[in-house]
């Protein structure tokens, strides 16, 4: 899904910045490529959190037009979240 990917994407960002930040420690990257990779974590966590909201609302817009959204659906989408998320 769309979500997984983006999370998946948020993992890969995280990851990429840990490399450069050792590559700025060990002189081979510059300052410059820190600002990018966290520019690019930063992009990629709010592209999963818009995705992951999406997602989650839209799942409440269909079982209301099905006539079937119940109060525990809200409480459990408003605890979804509340999760910490990568």
């Amino acid at each position: 899904s769309r979500v997984e990917a983006l999370r998946r994407a948020v993992v890969s960002a995280e990851t990429a910045l840990e490399a450069t930040e050792a590559g700025f420690e060990a002189g081979t990257r510059t300052i410059v490529d820190v600002l990018n990779a966290q520019r690019d974590l930063h992009r990629a966590r709010r592209d999963f959190a818009r995705a992951r909201y999406d997602y989650l609302l839209n799942g409440l817009r269909l079982r209301r037009a099905a006539g079937i959204l119940s109060p525990a659906d809200i409480v459990a989408v408003s605890a979804l979240l509340r999760e910490r998320t990568p």
